[in-house]
């Protein structure tokens, strides 16, 4: 392991921020992601209005009291029907425009990877540019089918017939939101409290499909955030969905017929997980693919193994002797192992429990 960059007496950290400094991290953060027009404590409310109730996941270099570079280190437990591990989210990784070509950026990301390994954090998960965060060992991996649909995807549709409403009051429903949550088999997990303000995100809105009075599915959707507004209109992203499939499809499909959306976008786990044919037979090809989950670094490839059921993989896995990113291509996918490694150890017994399956939606990214 590489000696940490050390930083010259003028600075202080990286370290926890402190409750006086939270308004100056969150102006930072929100001068560097502009893009973000409502501001990262309303975009992301369970992570960015909890700084000073979590201090220690914020990471800070000040310069003379000045706050110079930012970092979160969120954790995200990820959850499957064969385990469940705690990753390492890392978000808003941010520096001061004066202080940049300083190697700041390096030591936060360098002291991020130090507390992952302390908290027993087998491994981490960001977004961003791919060439930026490669060096310090992330890599795009995992595995998702992000599809589209459109107008011409209501008749594979027509079958899922729900009473479908919009939840004006949240907190009378989160309860049983959450409990559905909770019954997904590939999720991040929530405690209540960070769960109720994932919901109360801008721009988005929380809906029911509904068999008599029991629950179905519900979803949050919204008219999609990342593009301009002119462009924004009648274009549907869903970033979380729970329930039946069945109910599922059924809130598809009322987005399409009865709220009018031009576009519907929305992401499905892949692996053991079975993709319903009738999505199939809805999707619009020129808007569905197989994308990445994002970008993760392995910090412990036997303790994730072993969280995600896969305990036997491990001495195999160790006299294989790869890089972190070759770690997390062979752990993850998107491809197998057999495109990952010479055929004479891909097809190896022990390799065939992988990739492992993990899945998040876009409300769990931080």
């Amino acid at each position: 392991m590489a000696h940490p960059r050390v930083l010259s007496r003028k600075y202080d950290g990286p370290r926890a921020v402190r409750p006086n400094e939270v308004p100056a991290v969150l102006k930072l953060i929100n001068r560097m992601f502009t893009f973000v027009k409502t501001g990262m404590e309303r975009e992301s409310p369970h992570i960015y209005r909890r700084m000073a109730e979590f201090p220690e996941r914020h990471r800070i270099i000040t310069c003379r009291g000045e706050v110079a570079a930012h970092t979160a280190i969120i954790p995200l437990e990820f959850v499957t029907p064969a385990g469940r591990e705690t990753a390492g989210g890392i978000g808003c990784v941010c520096t001061n425009p004066k202080y940049r070509g300083r190697g700041l950026m390096s030591r936060l990301l360098e002291h991020a990877g130090e507390k992952m390994r302390a908290a027993r954090m087998p491994f981490s998960i960001l977004w961003g540019d791919r060439l930026r965060y490669a060096r310090f060992g992330w890599e795009p991996a995992g595995r998702k089918f992000a599809f589209g649909l459109d107008a011409r995807s209501r008749e594979a549709l027509v079958p899922f017939k729900f009473r479908v409403e919009k939840l004006e009051d949240l907190d009378a429903e989160a309860e049983e939101l959450h409990e559905i949550h909770r019954e997904v088999p590939f999720r991040v997990e929530r405690d209540p409290e960070t769960f109720k303000l994932m919901l109360e995100r801008p721009g988005r809105a929380v809906w029911v499909a509904r068999r008599g009075r029991k629950v179905e599915a519900w979803a949050m959707a919204g008219e999609n955030p990342w593009i301009e507004p002119r462009h924004r209109r009648g274009n549907w992203v869903v970033e979380y969905a729970a329930g039946t499939t069945e109910g599922i499809l059924g809130l598809l499909r009322w987005f399409l017929v009865r709220c009018g959306a031009r576009s519907v976008r929305m992401i499905w786990p892949l692996g053991r997980t079975a993709v319903p044919v009738h999505l199939l037979e809805a999707m619009n090809n020129w808007s569905s693919t197989i994308e990445f989950l994002g970008q993760i670094r392995v910090l412990d490839p036997a303790a994730m193994l072993a969280g995600f059921g896969a305990r036997a993989v491990t001495p195999a896995f160790r006299k294989l002797r790869l890089s972190p990113r070759a770690q997390a291509r062979l752990l993850l996918g998107p491809f197998t192992p057999e495109q990952n490694l010479p055929a004479s150890r891909g097809s190896a017994a022990p390799f065939r429990r992988l990739p492992l399956d993990l899945f998040m939606w876009p409300a769990d990214h931080v």
